[in-house]
């Protein structure tokens, strides 16, 4: 898996961590806790070096990490995760920085990251507009307002399921994203593009594909 992700790397696709997920066992109850898992994700998955860490990937350094939070509370310390992030890439120099990406759902705040994105230390943000019931019909020029007025020097992508089978609900096929959704989303000043969920769909419906001279 290292060669691949290296591999990725020097085709100019980065590479980043999901943290999070749809699995229930995971939470930051205390600051402490938020450093102990910063300290986990560098030496395991970054420039970090220490003897007794076992490294996933071996030697391969991914590019970032991505917040996917299902079953976080606000009052959860993501927070300070992000900020130790950020410290890292202040005192990196000339080494690899560290980028910061979050997913959250379409509504407006989602409560399990707004304390993490109101650091503004973010480069995307990837808006689900899928398995929400606020999105259920797919995309909503409502909520994209609010993100992209809320967060406006980072950029946001509207996430859309790259096939019906990729999600529960919200699927917008190919020609309504171009049509209807586009013109829309690319009004905001930090519309980033479109985020697809996920690759193992996308390589079978090819919706990349269909999408790409317009995103």
């Amino acid at each position: 898996m290292g060669d691949a992700i290296k591999r990725c790397q020097f085709l100019g696709v980065p590479v980043s961590i999901s943290i999070g997920g749809f699995g229930a066992g995971y939470s930051l109850p205390t600051n402490q806790s938020a450093l102990a898992l910063f300290d986990h994700l560098w030496n395991t998955y970054f420039g970090g070096s220490l003897n007794d860490t076992r490294r996933s990937f071996g030697d391969a350094w991914l590019d970032g990490v991505d917040m996917f939070l299902e079953h976080a509370t606000p009052a959860e310390h993501y927070s300070t995760l992000a900020l130790e992030l950020a410290k890292h890439n202040i005192r990196a120099g000339d080494g690899k920085l560290l980028h910061l990406t979050a997913t959250p759902h379409c509504r407006f705040p989602d409560d399990r990251v707004k304390e993490a994105l109101d650091t503004g230390i973010f480069e995307r943000i990837h808006v689900r507009f899928y398995d929400d019931p606020a999105c259920a019909g797919g995309f909503s020029a409502a909520e994209w307002g609010r993100w992209t007025a809320a967060y406006p020097f980072t950029k946001i992508y509207v996430g859309v399921p790259a096939s019906p089978q990729a999600a529960a609900s919200g699927y917008t096929d190919p020609a309504t994203l171009r049509r209807a959704v586009l013109p829309v989303a690319q009004k905001a000043t930090n519309y980033g593009g479109v985020m697809l969920w996920d690759r193992y769909f996308d390589k079978r419906s090819n919706y990349s594909g269909s999408i790409k001279s317009w995103v």
